[in-house]
Formats: C-alpha cells, sequence, structure tokens
C-alpha cells in the first residue's frame, strides 16, 4: 500500500533555525538542505530525508519520518503558475510511496532542494 505524505507552505531556512531534538542528527550528519513551514519541517541531511510534523496546540509534541536517502527514487517539480501560490515537489520512496512538498512562491525557492536532490541521488 502506498502512502502519501504532505508538508505544506514550505520556504527556505537556514540549518541553524530548524529546532531539532537533541539526538535525532548523528554525531556525524549535517543539514544540507532545510524548509520550514507553519509548523513542518523538510530536512536533508548527508544521510537522510527528515520530516518532523509538529502536532497539538503548541507543537511540543513531534513527529520525526526518516527516510534513508538510498530509498529515494525519483523526484518531480512542479513550477507555480500565474495565480499558483506554490510550486510542488514530489519525492518518490522506493517501498514507502511519496512525499508531496508545497513550497511557497518565488519559484526560485525550489532552487535549493532541487540542486541538494539532484548532488545527493544522482
Amino acid at each position: 500500500m502506498q502512502q502519501v505524505i504532505q508538508v505544506t507552505a514550505l520556504t527556505p531556512v537556514e540549518a541553524e533555525s530548524c529546532s531539532i531534538r537533541e539526538g535525532v542528527l548523528l554525531a556525524d550528519e549535517s543539514i544540507v538542505c532545510s524548509y520550514k513551514g507553519i509548523r513542518d519541517m523538510l530536512i536533508i541531511t548527508s544521510k537522510r530525508l527528515l520530516l518532523v510534523d509538529k502536532q497539538g496546540i503548541t507543537g511540543k509534541k513531534q513527529k520525526y519520518l526518516s527516510i534513508p536517502l538510498n530509498k529515494i527514487n525519483a523526484f518531480s517539480v512542479e513550477t507555480g503558475g500565474t495565480l499558483d501560490l506554490d510550486c510542488d515537489v514530489t519525492i518518490f520512496v522506493s517501498g514507502m510511496g511519496y512525499v508531496h512538498a508545497e513550497i511557497m512562491r518565488p519559484t526560485k525557492n525550489l532552487d535549493p532542494l532541487v540542486e541538494t536532490l539532484n548532488k545527493l541521488l544522482f
């Protein structure tokens, strides 16, 4: 059964602004690319794709999904049109389904993610 994971209203941010729970990242792991939404984050590290879903009223409850880079098969990009407020990125994951991320405009906000996926996957 294919699973769809949706993250919305993301914009690129500096790695330092990502508040990741201590102990989640490995000692030899570094953040390569990061996007943050109102509550959610999409982070690509040197070893994996990490999705953070803040839950509850305060956002203290957090769900982490870790996908090893070698499980990512492909990705697609759809830029925003005249009336679109976002651009879409779909990352296909072997044996799981896909991650659908909506990146807020301008379209150049896609560039760090596409560049990172190209470098890590090909």
